[in-house]
């Protein structure tokens, strides 16, 4: 597999390996295989695990960040100036194929690396746009948040055409 995972949780770790993913329990293994390093936890844990991969990050890698409010100055701070930093804020709907994304680049990536990561996230919804990092904490509060008001806004309505008399299917899809 030209993908590797890990994960502080073993059963996570499993799935992937059930997926076909090579996995590994050590950080600094993953980061000396790979070319591309995407980091998903949440963001009060992002410092230790930049202290953990620092001693083996080399700046010709490209590090993909999932993480709300992580700038790209926390990761060139810990990882070097040079490093090669994504920022990414894709949204949930990127589970069924609807991603609404932004992502913004730190200076060293070049731009078959930017394009790379665009491929990468256009795969999960078609709304994927490179903006300012600046804008990224504006992004995260409409598409972060913006579809689970609508979702919320849906269920209300539909919450209602059932207290009217309607069957829930048919109130949801009224909604909706």
């Amino acid at each position: 597999s030209s993908v590797m995972a890990t994960d502080v949780v073993p059963e996570i770790l499993e799935a992937a390996a059930r997926e076909g993913l090579q996995t590994t329990e050590s950080n600094q293994s993953l980061v000396e295989w790979a070319d591309l390093v995407v980091m998903a936890v949440k963001p009060q844990v992002v410092q230790a695990v930049i202290k953990d991969i620092a001693p083996v990050w080399k700046d010709n890698k490209v590090l993909v960040s999932i993480c709300a409010g992580v700038t790209i100055d926390s990761y060139q701070d810990g990882l070097g100036e040079g490093s090669k930093v994504v920022r990414v804020m894709p949204n949930t709907p990127c589970l069924v194929g609807e991603a609404a994304t932004a992502y913004a680049a730190s200076k060293r990536c070049m731009d078959w690396e930017v394009d790379l990561v665009y491929d990468m996230f256009s795969a999960v919804g078609n709304a994927t746009h490179r903006v300012p990092e600046y804008l990224l904490n504006s992004v995260t509060g409409l598409s972060g948040s913006g579809p689970a008001y609508v979702y919320m806004l849906i269920q209300a309505m539909s919450d209602a055409g059932v207290q009217g008399g309607l069957p829930r299917k048919v109130a949801l899809s009224l909604a909706a």
